[in-house]
């Protein structure tokens, strides 16, 4: 008889509690519930300012023509500005290892720079934190040098650029099928 009893009192106070959360939800949950309900509500909804993102992709339009560049492939792993150490005899664009360098041609630097900035034009103004990168870059022109690391992973760039005032920006991913071909084109051919 005792234990049929405890065993109803817990059964009474998971109820309780069910009922309690039910009606009270702690914060967290509730956060998750609007962030969910807001999606699913609106999406096509941008979170950010396509304008900026147009303004940028117009200031790297206007560095075109290109005197020289370079496309590389980069080892994200646990490099980075800051964190990581260089290593004797490596090459590195901001801290990131260098795989492999493509000099590419005036009219492959036109191509990539265009579907750069096609897709910052296009950018669903989505963004991840992990900043990965495993492309990147390098300009000469006629305003100066321009770097430009990019994670398609998180759709980010990062542009170092002494004119432009935003560093970051987002970038979607038809860039990133046009930069790998321009990498493979320029990999060493197996004999």
């Amino acid at each position: 008889m005792c234990a049929l009893t405890s065993r109803v009192r817990a059964l009474l106070l998971l109820g309780v509690v069910a009922i309690a959360l039910a009606l009270h939800p702690p914060p967290f949950a509730r956060s998750f519930r609007e962030l969910k309900s807001r999606s699913a509500a609106r999406p096509e909804v941008r979170s950010f300012d396509n304008a900026k993102n147009n303004r940028l992709a117009d200031g790297l339009m206007a560095l075109l023509p290109v005197r020289r560049a370079s496309l590389f492939s980069l080892d994200p792993g646990d490099a980075g500005p800051g964190r990581g150490e260089r290593k004797p005899g490596r090459r590195y664009v901001q801290d990131y290892e260098i795989l492999q360098e493509a000099r590419l041609t005036s009219r492959e630097s036109t191509r990539a720079l265009l579907a750069l900035c096609s897709s910052i034009r296009n950018s669903r103004g989505l963004e991840a934190m992990c900043f990965d990168p495993h492309h990147a870059l390098r300009l000469t022109t006629a305003r100066g040098p321009v770097t430009l690391v990019i994670c398609f992973s998180c759709d980010q760039v990062y542009a170092d650029v002494p004119f432009l005032a935003h560093k970051a920006l987002l970038v979607g991913d038809p860039a990133a099928e046009v930069l790998d071909n321009l990498l493979a084109a320029h990999r060493p051919k197996k004999r």
